[in-house]
Formats: C-alpha cells, sequence, structure tokens
C-alpha cells in the first residue's frame, strides 16, 4: 500500500507567537497568542507575567492566554530530502526529492489557507525528472491547500492538521510529470502537528503526513484507488 507524505517526515515552519490550545474538553485545537491583558485602573488582570505566557502569576500578570494569530504573518517552512510514495497500477512508486519548502497563512479558528508546498529536485526511477505544470525542473508544486485542525487522539492529546484542495474539497492535490510518466494525487492527508502544541513558540513542526485519506490516484490515464483504511479526526 502506497503512500504521499506531502510535507515529509518533518516540515518546520517559522510563525508568530503562537500556540495550539488544545485539550480533549476542547470541541477542536485553537489558534491562541500571548497578547496584553487588560487594565483595571493602573492594574494589569492577567494570569502571566512574559510575553511567551510561561510565566503564570496570582495577580496583575502583564499577559494573558486568547484566542489570536499574532501579528497574523504568512508562515514559511521547510524539509530536508523527502520521498513521495504515489499508488499506481504498478505499485509503490517512489519519487525522491531533494527538499521542500511551503507557505501559507492562519486563520481563526483552527484553520490554515492557501498553503502550498514545493518539492525541489525531484526524480522518479531515480534518472526521470519531475515537474507539476508551470514549475521550474524537477519541482513538484502543490495545488493550493486549505488546512484544518483536529484530534488524532484526544487522551493523550494528539493534534492533527488536515490539507486538502482549497478550490475543491476532496479534489487534485498536486499534478506532475516525470518525463511522460504522468501523476495525479488527489484527496485529503492528515499529519501530526507538533512544537506549538499548548506552548507558545515561534517554529511548529508537522510531522510524518500520510496519505490515509487520500482519495483517488491518476497514473498514466489509470486511475487507483487506495485500499489504506481512512484516518479520521476524532
Amino acid at each position: 500500500m502506497g503512500r504521499i507524505r506531502i510535507l515529509g517526515l518533518a516540515l518546520v515552519a517559522v510563525v508568530a507567537l503562537t500556540a495550539v490550545m488544545a485539550s480533549s474538553a476542547a470541541a477542536v485545537p485553537t489558534w491562541f497568542e500571548c497578547g496584553k491583558a487588560a487594565k483595571v485602573g493602573k492594574t494589569y488582570t492577567g494570569k502571566f507575567s512574559d510575553k511567551e505566557c510561561k510565566t503564570g502569576v496570582e495577580t496583575g500578570g502583564k499577559y494573558e492566554l486568547k484566542e489570536g494569530l499574532a501579528k497574523g504573518k504568512a508562515f514559511k517552512g521547510k524539509s530536508g530530502p523527502t520521498v513521495l510514495h504515489v499508488k499506481t497500477y504498478l505499485g509503490d512508486n517512489k519519487v525522491e526529492c531533494g527538499a521542500s519548502k511551503s507557505s501559507g497563512n492562519f486563520a481563526l479558528p483552527n484553520l490554515e489557507t492557501n498553503v502550498v508546498v514545493s518539492y525541489s529536485k525531484c526524480k522518479a526511477l531515480t534518472v526521470k525528472t519531475c515537474t507539476s505544470p508551470g514549475a521550474k525542473k524537477g519541482e513538484i508544486k502543490t495545488k493550493p491547500l486549505r488546512g484544518e485542525l483536529g484530534y488524532i487522539e484526544e487522551s493523550p492529546v494528539n493534534v492533527g492538521l488536515l490539507l486538502e484542495s482549497e478550490a475543491e474539497p476532496g479534489g487534485l492535490l498536486a499534478e506532475f510529470s516525470c518525463e511522460n510518466l504522468e501523476g495525479k494525487v488527489s484527496g485529503e492527508v492528515i499529519g501530526e502537528l507538533t512544537k506549538n502544541t499548548n506552548v507558545i513558540s515561534k517554529n511548529t513542526e508537522v510531522v510524518d503526513v500520510s496519505a490515509e485519506r487520500i482519495g483517488e490516484h491518476e497514473f498514466e490515464g489509470k486511475k487507483i484507488q487506495p485500499d489504506r483504511q481512512p484516518r479520521r479526526f476524532r
């Protein structure tokens, strides 16, 4: 059973000072920020004394956790060598790429928008260069994607990021040609989100985004339906 790891083994993104606040009691994981607390007179009413909301105080804290996106800047990410596994009628076909990078935007309460992942120096069968339409030679580039946070497991808390086509949920994720070998992948993917779960951080990491929810693959005009059981948010 093949799979395509859309973000590689570990895609590290640089973000604003944000956190994914999650607990088994919450309906969905939500983006939070550490911001200035309100004042009563000249006294702050927050529960933290530092701008990363790590040091708690009983009263008079200058900072407070609240839903938000900090400065709302776009995020950028990168990873090292990545292997994309694409299931076809020929079996599990590997496309090896030298590196990847990504970009996108956060949106409340638990979303990402306009996410694009680009893989560089991509080859199939070790010799055939793979390229997406309109991309540089050797570059596989996803369509604009939409992300949504959810729970892979609620206890212990394990937060996932689901990615799907922004234009058409369940639609085309990526297409490419490896010197006349044509490939298309559609559906959804889920990866585990780490580094900023319940912790204010400038970094987040998506680890091992796999294809348990990927839908139809198309290769050389033949359509394949992966038989892996779907992975669902709780």
